[in-house]
């Protein structure tokens, strides 16, 4: 890409860049922290972990969370509008396929190296961004929450990845920086490309929507005066505020009660005692993420002896799954407009189950419906009924198949 700081490239150039850096982190994998790891292992050994329980972990790794939202996304679920938040992308995809996606993503990851101290740095860094984004999401009446949490996670997710690709210089250029502003200034100075320029390729392979992509792309970028006139303008004022707090490298937690008061103002319209509020929050949503980490951090942390242990899960789950399959009734298919495929099935245990399919036949979700109605099973299933799909049918026969 030639020796021309990034503070120098045309717009054609940037282009080139981005497309170039995709293609490098291809083959660079994203390092994996292992209490994430073991406590995905915990919830695929807990049978009566709920979609909920693993969306609450899978969204502190912004790696997980951009493949689940990609394949979301893809055409194959075929979703009137974007699957945008981690909650509902679980939803979506339904426990059994989350439960074999997240282990084979982490499994992927044994190759890694786990005790890199910068990658554990950021990550935890950028759970602290990401609770506070939020929280200040809510805070300003932006109903984009969820995304909001998912844009803070991915703000400083390229640095390990700049790490490893540029090797010890770039480790000096992460302690001659004060700040995340000032890393960010001195890379655009002295390198090719920035970290933020690895979040935007990362975006692009995932495929991420503009609502998230967008603000995380500019959130070193200072938001023009007022207030945004959209979504993406909103979490962008919410991404640059949450990007340029300075954190205790011990703690991961701001230095300071109200950092950078005068900033929160005139970017998100919010006084010095809401936003000690906010920081308070934060950090006690933080720590409540970490905390449910505590229990698994230390009792697993080599990554072949979790594959191997992942592995056993796995089957295990598999097997039960075709068990419930196999005792099921003389299948009747059901078609809803946004291309779901819907049959019911008797578990092992007698309990009747709605069955989200594929195309050919195979299962890639199962929802029990002794504990919800019909209409709720076919939302947990990621089914969004149109006008004139048999919503009706479907619970009629849910009746006289649970008699």
């Amino acid at each position: 890409m030639g020796h021309k700081a990034r503070a120098q490239l045309t717009a054609g150039e940037v282009h080139a860049l981005i497309t170039h850096l995709e293609e490098r982190l291809a083959t660079v994998a994203v390092q994996t922290q292992p209490e994430i790891a073991a406590k995905v292992v915990a919830l695929v050994n807990d049978r009566n972990a709920a979609v909920a329980d693993f969306a609450k972990v899978v969204r502190n790794d912004a790696v997980l969370s951009g493949r689940l939202l990609k394949l979301a996304n893809s055409a194959f679920f075929a979703q009137r509008s974007p699957v945008t938040t981690v909650d509902r992308a679980c939803v979506l995809l339904g426990l059994e396929r989350l439960r074999s996606l997240a282990m084979s993503f982490y499994i992927s990851r044994a190759a890694g190296d786990p005790s890199d101290d910068l990658s554990k740095r950021i990550w935890g860094q950028s759970v602290f961004r990401a609770c506070l984004a939020a929280e200040l999401a809510t805070r300003t009446g932006l109903a984009r929450v969820g995304e909001a949490f998912i844009i803070g996670l991915m703000l400083d997710m390229g640095v390990p990845l700049m790490g490893k690709l540029l090797g010890p210089k770039y480790a000096d250029l992460v302690r001659q920086s004060t700040s995340p502003h000032r890393l960010f200034l001195n890379e655009s100075q002295q390198l090719e490309f920035t970290h933020v320029d690895i979040a935007w390729a990362l975006g692009r392979r995932w495929r991420l929507p503009e609502l998230i992509t967008r603000p995380v792309e500019r959130h070193h970028t200072k938001p023009g005066e007022g207030a945004g006139a959209d979504d993406v303008q909103r979490l962008h004022r919410v991404a640059y505020y949450a990007g340029i707090v300075v954190l205790d490298a011990a703690t991961n937690l701001p230095t300071q009660s109200s950092p950078a008061s005068s900033t929160a103002g005139t970017t998100l319209g919010i006084d010095s005692e809401e936003l000690a509020s906010s920081i308070t929050r934060a950090c006690g949503e933080y720590r409540a993420v970490i905390g449910t980490f505590n229990d698994v951090a230390t009792a697993l942390t080599d990554l072949d002896a979790l594959a191997a242990l992942a592995h056993c899960s796995l089957t295990d789950g598999l097997e039960e799954c075709m068990k419930q399959h196999a005792s099921a009734d003389a299948p009747v298919l059901w078609t809803f407009g946004d291309g779901a495929y819907i049959t019911l099935r008797r578990t092992s245990e007698g309990f009747a189950a709605a069955v989200l399919l594929d195309s050919a036949g195979e299962p890639l979700a199962v929802q029990r419906i002794d504990a919800c109605t019909p209409r709720e099973a076919l939302s947990l299933l990621g089914v969004e009924p149109a006008p004139g799909d048999p919503v009706d049918e479907f619970c009629a026969a849910v009746a006289r198949f649970a008699a």
